[in-house]
């Protein structure tokens, strides 16, 4: 396989990783094709490979259809309403389950359908299954049911984006290229090891050594530019070549010399050395590159789970677990290296005379030098601080109840706030496997579903990455801020999204009154006379709906222009369609205030007696819900007569 190009109406949207450099007679190979739609639709394209075999070029044709939704997390309890719209026709939908549990069926199209979320029992991502009588249609991971309760402290604001394309596993480790903001991922995943250069992921693969194993730790030498990958891998067609190689920017040369698995790598930033950890005989070492070997670090006795080099003065750091006869007997370790004598001062007691446990990750902090550690002691998360001057650790907080779980894999301090973060696992209490120390407590950071294993900067963005066996498997921690759409000169009064194509319409008291945003621009839509105060888009049709001060009070888009419905005689506040039927509902300030359009007349929801502000569906029994100054202020409409909601005053 000489290359591959893709091409086609959609080539934009496919990516391509993992591609074979050649194919036997008769065998096969595995490799990554990715969409990344722009919206909503069905995505065609075709990969073209250019090899030497009697059939070329080689064509495999692809397609992909999107889909999109209007909420993509919720309550435990689930019954709260959404809409699944697809890129292509469902055809007759039977049945629709969110985590294997049948959800409530409201209204469908030929491609979207209106569910009720049922209590599915467990938090996390969901896949949606829309059954149909041509099969099913899986989602995978569409829905995320929130967790029932957090203890202790709120989430920060914030949310994880994953950078998909990993596949068939987990991440361990983690590293990045400061010169070209390059990340890598190593871990036990179609593989092994791979590179994003900000848009996509490739296989680090070439006529080197072959990675035939897992990757447990990453580092980069800036100095020449190479990726150091250590790890449970064995290249079976090279003597020796054992658990660790050098990626020089288009192979894997071995460095050769460890007799069993690297745990941990760390490249001093004052020599430049390479200093590995792990399960290998003396468990810490020192690559030497002029001699072509390793040179063991004193004689540990304990298996190395973490490094850490101080960046000031160059102290290395090694923590792990003296291991026991069986697992829970292992007893936690962390120790410091004497460069003059030569040998390991251990840090105190971490809790403790017994300190079973382990330690399976180490962080400097920038600001003041000390040394962090995180792992788990007596089945619990633990963190601490080391107290040079008092040669103690200082717990930080309770992270068991508050943030990551059973154990802490992997501790970096946040660029941005300077904060230190910690990610987990062996989570069973409802919480996100990723905490923040404010100096006080553990703030969640957003909801994994589980392990973190890696955590680092992205030198592109200055955001935090996450590497693990999560869905995704590796994501960008993301801060949400506004971004102005310039354009409209007066107040908006309506806001909705367009579900289809993602656009954005406004409405209000701005010129023209009704207006699109597609992305760069708003573009007035029609010729309304006045201010729009709600807006409704038809989920049968897709049409939008405004309400108003104009003439008409009531309107319809139809991607060209506007239709009166009916013959309203006041202004239109709020809007909302009948899940049961899929009617347009209204509420105002005309006779009536409630009316509901079948079509072709409205029909007062008669028992109101002054207007109404706001309109909404009762998810749990698809009734109407009004708010405004009538009598009572909030009511529920049950298909023939309003019912109080409560005494508000």
């Amino acid at each position: 396989v000489s290359g591959f190009t893709i091409t086609g109406k959609d080539a934009a949207l496919f990516q391509c990783s993992g591609t074979p450099f050649s194919i036997p007679a008769g065998g096969a190979a595995t490799f990554a094709v990715t969409c990344t739609p722009a919206a909503l639709g069905s995505h065609t394209a075709a990969l073209v490979f250019a090899n030497n075999s009697d059939d070329i070029p080689f064509t495999l044709n692809l397609t992909a259809v999107s889909y999109i939704r209007t909420a993509s997390s919720g309550p435990f309890t689930g019954g709260n309403t959404i809409t699944i719209t697809n890129g292509a026709p469902f055809g007759t939908i039977t049945n629709v389950l969110v985590g294997g549990v049948v959800a409530q069926i409201v209204n469908s199209g030929s491609n979207w359908v209106t569910i009720i979320l049922p209590a599915v029992g467990s938090w996390g991502p969901k896949n949606i299954v829309v059954q149909t009588g041509a099969g099913d249609i899986t989602l995978p991971g569409a829905y995320i049911v929130n967790p029932s309760g957090q203890t202790g402290s709120e989430p920060l604001p914030g949310c994880w984006l994953s950078d998909e394309g990993l596949t068939n596993g987990a991440v361990y480790a983690v590293a990045v290229n400061p010169t070209n903001g390059h990340m890598f991922a190593g871990g036990l995943f179609d593989g092994f090891c791979a590179e994003w250069d900000g848009a996509k992921w490739t296989t680090l693969a070439g006529a080197g050594v072959q990675l035939e194993g897992p990757v447990n730790a990453l580092a980069f030498n800036p100095a020449n530019g190479h990726l150091i990958a250590g790890g449970s891998f064995y290249d079976y067609s090279i003597s020796n070549a054992c658990y660790c190689a050098e990626w020089d920017g288009s192979q894997w040369n071995a460095l050769a010399g460890l007799n069993s698995d690297v745990l941990a790598l760390a490249i001093d930033p004052v020599s430049g050395a390479l200093i590995a950890g792990g399960d290998f005989g003396g468990h810490c070492a020192q690559w030497d590159p002029v001699a072509g070997q390793w040179n063991t670090l004193g004689t540990l006795q304990v298996r190395v789970k973490a490094l850490a080099i101080n960046p000031t003065n160059g102290t290395l750091f090694a923590s792990g677990y003296y291991p026991g006869a069986i697992y829970w007997d292992d007893t936690a370790f962390c120790a410091q290296w004497d460069s003059v004598a030569q040998t390991w001062k251990t840090l105190g007691d971490l809790e403790g005379s017994s300190n079973y446990g382990y330690i399976l990750a180490l962080a400097i902090d920038p600001q003041t030098g000390a040394l962090v550690a995180g792992g788990s002691i007596w089945g619990s998360a633990y963190c601490a601080q080391w107290d040079e001057a008092a040669q103690q650790w200082n717990p930080m907080g309770n992270l068991d109840a508050n943030s990551v779980g059973g154990s802490i894999s992997a501790l970096t301090f946040d660029p941005k706030t300077g904060r230190l973060v910690a990610g987990g696992y062996d989570n069973d209490n409802g919480v996100g496997y990723c905490a923040a120390w404010n100096g006080a407590t553990w703030n969640n950071m957003g909801s994994f579903n589980s392990t973190v294993y890696a955590l680092t900067e992205n030198p592109a963005t200055g955001n935090l990455v996450a590497g693990g066996d999560f869905n995704g498997n590796f994501a960008e921690w993301k801060v949400p801020t506004w971004t102005t759409f310039d354009g409209l000169n007066n107040s908006d009064n309506a806001l909705i999204t367009d579900p289809v194509t993602g656009h954005i319409f406004a409405g209000g008291w701005f010129d023209g009154y009704c207006a699109e945003w597609d992305g760069s621009q708003w573009n007035v839509l029609g010729n309304l006379d006045g201010g729009v105060d709600a807006l409704a888009i038809d989920p049968a049709t897709g049409h939008l709906i405004a309400g108003g001060n104009f003439s008409g009070y009531c309107a319809e888009w139809n991607g060209t222009a506007w239709t009166t419905l009916g013959a309203l005689d006041s202004d239109v506040y709020a809007l909302t369609f009948n899940p049961t039927n899929g009617n347009l509902i209204a509420g105002g300030y005309f006779s009536g205030y409630c009316a509901e359009w079948n079509g072709s007349q409205w029909n007062v929801l008669a028992g109101l007696n002054n207007e109404v502000d706001a309109l909404t569906v009762n998810p749990t029994n698809g009734n109407v819900v009004a708010g405004g100054w009538f009598d009572g202020y909030c009511a529920e409409w049950n298909g023939t007569a309003w019912t109080t909601l409560g005494a508000l005053d």
